[in-house]
């Protein structure tokens, strides 16, 4: 199996394309939470799929994941990935009460992140098919907690037979001026999809 790494060109564009789609989700979160989180992108890079495990840095530990699916012709994978403290930190700044790490979570929590998370994939798909012109379908957003390895190769074995790398965004959430989150975003394009978007990054 050939490693697929994305050429510059297509390295650039996409850095445009999350840069732009966070933009647009910041905006819709800081309304959705009147100002109280903002988010930007710090990194997109490409990686190896037994990489990307360790580089979220929840291997060993319990993380709160929104997963999101793109359906259709078309198929791909977007993963929102928190450990689990900065899970919880988030959702108390959306619904605007204090964690408690020690109960167990509620549908309102999860509610808080699954919109979080349908907010930037929904971002992230207008862009992509801004793009690309292609209708891109998005599935309902799940909410998982687990052990982060577990989740994220369950979510990358699909695709493990046909392509070897993905694409990893790195993001801050913050709360108010103080208080950053940290939170990794995978973006797994099925093989279709991947092709699609490089030919359509080199007419442009």
């Amino acid at each position: 199996m050939n490693h697929q790494v994305a050429d510059p060109a297509t390295a650039l564009s996409l850095q445009n394309l999350f840069g732009l789609a966070t933009a647009t989700a910041s905006r819709a979160i800081e309304c959705w939470t009147n100002g109280a989180v903002a988010l930007a992108l710090e990194d997109l890079h490409e990686a190896p799929l037994e990489e990307a495990v360790s580089q979220l840095g929840v291997s060993e530990e319990r993380a709160v994941m929104i997963l999101l699916g793109i359906d259709g012709e078309l198929t791909g994978d977007f993963v929102l990935c928190f450990g689990e403290r900065d899970g919880r930190l988030l959702c108390s700044a959306v619904i605007g009460m204090e964690p408690n790490e020690d109960e167990e979570w509620s549908e309102l929590d999860k509610s808080a992140l699954l919109e979080t998370g349908n907010i930037l994939g929904s971002a992230y798909l207008n862009e992509l098919t801004s793009l690309l012109q292609r209708q891109l379908v998005p599935t309902p957003p799940q909410f998982v907690l687990d052990f982060g390895a577990s989740v994220v190769e369950q979510v990358l074995l699909p695709h493990g037979m046909l392509s070897d790398a993905v694409f990893v965004a790195r993001t801050a959430f913050r709360h108010g001026v103080d208080h950053r989150l940290d939170a990794q975003v995978l973006f797994v394009p099925g093989p279709a999809l991947r092709d699609v978007m490089q030919v359509s990054i080199a007419g442009r």
